[in-house]
């Protein structure tokens, strides 16, 4: 299993995982590994892209996010805001919501939402780590070793990023996005392979619609999509 990286575009040289290894896991991991191929990084929207199908991932996100974790304001004391333009739009709307030097997900010094997350990828690997039959099933070719959650591979970029994606908020929403997918891989093997009530699965979908949020501002959820091309 091996990654190439042309420009903005991830291709993953795909296997067929072996079900005597992931065991009720593997479906949903083989799932996960194809939505991957032909990921685009930050892609440009034409006038006519999906928004109410991205609008119902969002839903459904936050939804199963406020399920695990209460803590998140309820549905309706806050409002989708979506922030649209080039990428030093997100650049400016990034401020203050990561730290580029975090182990694992940078995006887990925002808050609420960036953190709430954090905490459920953190419930997951302790289910994962304390029960053996489901540690059992963290094995090559997704985990380089065997047993071991926290080394995995890079199928979403090598570092560094292409050049226009270089700038830290950019690169941190890169690390963040990649996170979040191994998060997704480790939901598979915790809970036998049902994602649909993972914050995480509907959070993948997301970004393969070229949607990147943000987290929350007051009463409004950002959410960000590239129109148009970087600023000089």
């Amino acid at each position: 299993m091996a990654l190439n990286q042309d420009a903005t575009h991830v291709t993953v040289s795909l296997q067929t995982l072996d079900a005597a290894t992931y065991g009720p896991a593997t479906a949903a991991l083989q799932e996960v590994l194809g939505l991957v191929q032909g990921f685009e990084w930050f892609p440009v929207h034409a006038d006519s892209w999906d928004r109410a199908a991205a609008t119902d991932l969002i839903d459904r996100h936050l939804t199963h996010l406020r399920t695990l974790r209460p803590e998140l304001p309820p549905p309706g004391a806050t409002e989708l805001t979506w922030l649209q333009g080039p990428l030093d739009v997100f650049d400016g709307a990034a401020q203050g919501r990561y730290e580029l030097d975090t182990w694992g997900d940078p995006w887990i010094h925002d808050q609420p939402w960036g953190a709430e997350l954090g905490a459920v990828a953190t419930a997951v690997n302790d289910r994962v780590e304390r029960t053996p039959t489901l540690k059992a099933r963290v094995q090559p070719p997704l985990w380089p070793r065997p047993g071991v959650t926290a080394f995995v591979r890079p199928l979403r970029f090598e570092p560094p990023p292409p050049r226009e994606l270089q700038a830290n908020p950019r690169w941190a929403m890169m690390n963040h996005v990649q996170h979040n997918l191994w998060c997704l891989f480790e939901w598979a093997v915790a809970y036998d392979g049902a994602l649909s009530e993972s914050p995480f699965y509907s959070l993948l979908q997301l970004h393969r619609h070229g949607c990147y949020p943000l987290g929350y501002d007051g009463r409004r959820f950002l959410v960000f999509h590239r129109i148009g091309d970087v600023a000089a």
